[in-house]
């Protein structure tokens, strides 16, 4: 083999070995950030939820541009949320999930923490409506529109403004009439003149509810409110019979009990006609 000959084939295989080298290079780089992953999940999943957020957030720091990264940061928030009581720290570490990435595939879930956390943790009910709004827009195809529009209604109602509440509710009824919210946002549309002592409409509202719900998981609900209406109007007779058609299948029956005692009480003290 001539000398030329040598060197093409020298600098040909170099070449060859150099890009496997670069091959092996990059991959233990890729593979570096899922294996910590793996490692934080099992610290997890044995409960060392210190450690593994400590991990979560290594990766983070340690590999930015990793695909792992948003997955740590929003487990980073997970774990400070639900597990070290730790809210702020989660607020911290969602946000910097759709800060820093804004297109991964745990943005909306970040979103729906955001906006629990805004109600319950910071009494923020504006901020909480705000992530709601977004999760809207940013679903694909709008999915899970009905659940998030049912949640602002529950947003406002908390904050005892009912009239908005109540018109959050009746918009989703009207967008989704056979979707899988309208029965929870219908109930809540019936309670309303209930809460506001309004018994006669509040009466109608529920046995409308009930005829258009039959196999809703508020049916005994209604039933239970539609015997507190007849009560609030001295219809004792009527009262007691909705109360003993929930008896058997109502989750806490020692409370209808107690309403049954109540009637009866107030029915023997009540003028005869």
């Amino acid at each position: 083999m001539k000398n030329r000959d040598v060197e093409r084939y020298v600098s040909r295989g170099g070449g060859i070995i150099l890009l496997l080298l670069l091959m092996i290079f990059f991959s233990g780089c890729a593979s570096k950030p899922q294996s910590r992953i793996k490692e934080a999940e099992k610290l997890y999943r044995l409960g060392n939820y210190q450690n593994s957020r400590t991990i979560y957030l290594r990766i983070a720091e340690d590999y930015p541009k990793s695909r792992q990264a948003p997955e740590a940061y929003y487990w980073a928030g997970v774990i400070s949320y639900f597990n070290l009581k730790e809210p702020k720290k989660a607020l911290d570490y969602f946000h910097k999930t759709l800060t820093d990435y804004p297109a991964s595939e745990f943005a909306l879930s970040a979103h729906g923490h955001l906006a629990e956390m805004y109600e319950k943790e910071f009494n923020e009910p504006r901020l909480a409506i705000g992530e709601y709004q977004k999760l809207i827009e940013e679903t694909p195809g709008h999915a899970n529109e009905e659940e998030y529009r049912y949640k602002i209604g529950e947003v406002y109602f908390n904050q005892g403004d009912i009239d908005q509440s109540k018109t959050e509710w009746e918009e989703l009824v009207k967008k989704f009439p056979g979707g899988k919210w309208t029965d929870h946002a219908s109930f809540q549309i019936a309670m309303i003149p209930v809460i506001r002592g309004k018994y006669d409409e509040g009466l109608k509202a529920l046995e409308a509810f009930m005829k258009q719900f039959p196999q809703s998981s508020f049916l005994l609900e209604a039933g239970y409110e539609k015997g507190v209406c007849l009560e609030e109007m001295d219809k004792y007779e009527e009262a007691l019979a909705a109360y003993n058609a929930i008896l058997t299948n109502y989750p806490n029956r020692a409370v209808v009990e107690a309403r049954i005692k109540k009637v009866e009480e107030k029915r023997k003290k009540a003028p005869r006609v």
